[in-house]
């Protein structure tokens, strides 16, 4: 069972993760849920004109961009390169359940020395 106090949580085991999103992440109702930081993986596709899926380490998610100015995918779109299979960004936002993130900010490309391996709550 993970530590549900914590303000990080490895996105391996699976299960663990989830129950600790349920937990820290909020409810799926609009509120003050916390604003998470979170390594998420995504697929273009091949024109990269759209998102044809993500995922937080093994957990199939959904992106929800409509508190963004600017779409989730324009924003990837730009560091997207030609042909590779996915990348790997940091979006903060909220957790509504159910595999469902609403995501409030594009923080950029996951660098490549970084592990990118926990999702952490963003200090307000």
């Amino acid at each position: 069972m993970p530590d549900l106090s914590t303000s990080a949580q490895a996105l391996e085991p699976q299960a663990e993760l989830v129950a600790w999103l349920d937990h820290n992440g909020g409810s799926p109702d609009l509120g003050a849920a916390p604003v998470l930081k979170l390594p998420v993986t995504i697929a273009m596709d091949a024109d990269r004109l759209g998102i044809t899926g993500a995922t937080l380490g093994a957990l199939a998610v959904t992106l929800d961009d409509s508190a963004l100015g600017i779409a989730l995918k324009d924003r990837v779109r730009q560091k997207y390169p030609v042909g590779a299979p996915s990348l790997r960004v940091w979006v903060e936002g909220r957790w509504r359940g159910d595999g469902k993130i609403q995501v409030t900010r594009f923080a950029g490309v996951i660098a490549a020395g970084d592990a990118g391996d926990r999702v952490e709550i963003v200090p307000q």
